[in-house]
């Protein structure tokens, strides 16, 4: 007899492949913008070491902002 734990178990993947993907799309556009900044700063900074200084605290942020959506923090908002 099912009670229809099977839907719910059926439709998890579907609903953690969406949420990869909202997680993707709203992780590049910052992701984007932190590496052209990293790349401006390549060019324009008297020291080119200022570049690869901005590179973690852009990564981790992204990271963050990929896990937050992926989890689905902000369903219940």
């Amino acid at each position: 007899m099912s009670d229809g734990g099977d839907v719910a178990r059926s439709s998890q993947p579907e609903a953690d492949a969406a949420n990869r993907r909202r997680a993707v799309l709203a992780t590049l556009p910052f992701l984007a913008l932190g590496l052209a900044v990293a790349a401006l700063a390549v060019v324009v900074a008297p020291q080119p070491l200022w570049a690869f200084l901005l590179l973690p605290p852009i990564l981790f942020m992204c990271v963050l902002t990929y896990l937050t959506f992926r989890s689905d923090f902000l369903e219940g908002r």
